[in-house]
């Protein structure tokens, strides 16, 4: 697992593209996951799947939470 905390945010365009593109690769040939957190478009529309974690400090979710215990 490669754990990626904002890889791309203080780069240009061109280059977080570049970076995130060979991540991507990198995880795929190794068959391994890739964990990014970030607050950028183009970086969340590469994934899979998309996480929102931001949930987690509305209330509506912290009630559902505790139910499930």
């Amino acid at each position: 697992m490669i754990l990626a905390d904002e890889p791309c945010a203080s780069l240009d365009a061109s280059t977080a593209r570049e970076v995130l593109d060979e991540l991507l690769s990198v995880c795929r040939d190794a068959g391994t996951t890739l964990l990014i957190v970030s607050h950028e478009t183009a970086v969340l529309a590469a994934g899979d799947q998309v996480i929102d974690i931001t949930a987690i400090n509305r209330p509506e979710y912290r009630v559902r939470a505790v139910e499930r215990v």
